[in-house]
């Protein structure tokens, strides 16, 4: 089940969510539904990326698709909202926020940009609506623009 479209009504104790939060676009109907799913009381406690994370990939591939007059950002299927953002997010949802701690970590990239677009969807939903005429993707022109693999 899609969790933009989450059907559950009063049905939960908790709902745990880990790294998959930052690939829903449209988190009012995800926050609305999980809220929904909760029993009264329930919990929610959920792990994302958050504010930054992939900046320097987002970066290089908005310097590349510029060229093509794309906008990186909105071709995203990332989200990727600060601590105080998610804050309000959630309390417009109608959560109490206990606490959101920020734990850096870095990824390096050892295979590089290319093989780590290809471990998630992001190739095919952000990359591949942008070969070039040459058939080379972008990923593959922003690989110096991320500094070292």
């Amino acid at each position: 089940m899609d969790g933009q479209e989450l059907t559950f009504n009063n049905e939960f104790d908790a709902v745990f969510s880990n790294a998959a939060l930052h690939w829903m676009r449209d988190q009012q109907a995800m926050l609305a539904g999980v809220h929904r799913a909760l029993k009264p009381g329930g919990r929610f406690i959920a792990e994302m990326g958050g504010h930054n994370n992939t900046a320097a990939i987002i970066v290089a591939l908005s310097a590349v698709l510029a060229r093509r007059e794309l906008d990186a950002h909105r071709l995203s299927p990332w989200y990727f909202p600060s601590a105080d953002a998610y804050r309000r997010k959630l309390e417009e949802a109608r959560f109490t926020v206990e606490e959101i701690p920020v734990v850096p970590r870095p990824t390096i990239l050892r295979t590089g940009i290319e093989a780590w677009l290809d471990t998630t969807p992001s190739r095919r939903i952000f990359l591949v609506r942008c070969r070039s005429r040459t058939g080379q993707e972008p990923a593959s022109k922003s690989r110096s623009s991320c500094g070292p693999s």
